[in-house]
């Protein structure tokens, strides 16, 4: 195996694009596209590895965003549900002293 040398240009610009790169996905843009070369062989392995966290952001992110419209449903048949149940009661109803609710 070859011996890896890293200079010190090479590891300010790699540390540039890496927070780059983390600010475009932080802020929801899709991971920038790079050409990359690997001194040890594996550049294919990482750039796979890199397509899978983009697919779990986004799988991540509509699981959420389903979960939140289910919710947000809910709530709404519970509420008309509440308006149903209190309109059905006639006024001045209440729960006899001495029982417990339900």
């Amino acid at each position: 195996m070859n011996d890896v040398v890293l200079d010190d240009a090479m590891l300010s610009a790699s540390g540039q694009y890496l927070a780059t790169a983390a600010q475009i996905i932080a802020g929801g843009g899709p991971a920038p596209e790079v050409q990359m070369r690997s001194a040890i062989g594996v550049a294919g392995e990482v750039k796979t590895y890199l397509r899978g966290l983009v697919l779990a952001q986004l799988a991540l992110s509509d699981a959420a965003k389903t979960g939140c419209l289910a919710a947000g449903r809910m709530m709404t048949e519970s509420d008309e549900l509440d308006r149903r149940i209190a309109a059905s009661l006639g006024s001045g109803y209440r729960v006899p002293p001495g029982r417990s609710w339900p």
